[in-house]
């Protein structure tokens, strides 16, 4: 009766002549290969943009839920955008500070 070969024994003989092989180098892109932009941002161009964000900067912040919440909640009663409503809150803290850019106005596409 032949005996079985034991897996691992096999495992480490194939790890051992991977190790012992010449390894390939990877083949450098050619020049004429144009190279994909990864990032969703490389990926779209302005011009793919909506119209109504073309020109425009991204302004993100983080909240406690609750406030994100009330601030929905009270767009919907109000048949607001949480858009116009943020809008309206940077006008009156430019207001405030005494500053004359209006983000109302730059809004008005």
């Amino acid at each position: 009766m032949t005996r079985k070969p034991n897996p691992l024994t096999i495992a480490v003989q194939r790890l051992e002549s991977e190790r012992s092989a010449p390894k390939a180098k990877p083949k450098a892109p050619s020049i004429s290969t144009p190279i994909e932009p990864t990032s969703k941002r490389a990926r779209r161009g302005e011009g793919d943009r909506p119209r109504s964000r073309q020109g425009k900067t991204f302004i993100a912040v983080y909240v406690n839920p609750d406030v994100h919440r009330q601030l929905k909640l009270y767009a919907v009663m109000n048949g607001r955008g949480i858009q116009e409503c943020m809008l309206e809150a940077m006008d009156l803290f430019f207001e405030k500070h005494g500053l004359e850019v209006s983000a109302q106005a730059v809004d008005g596409d």
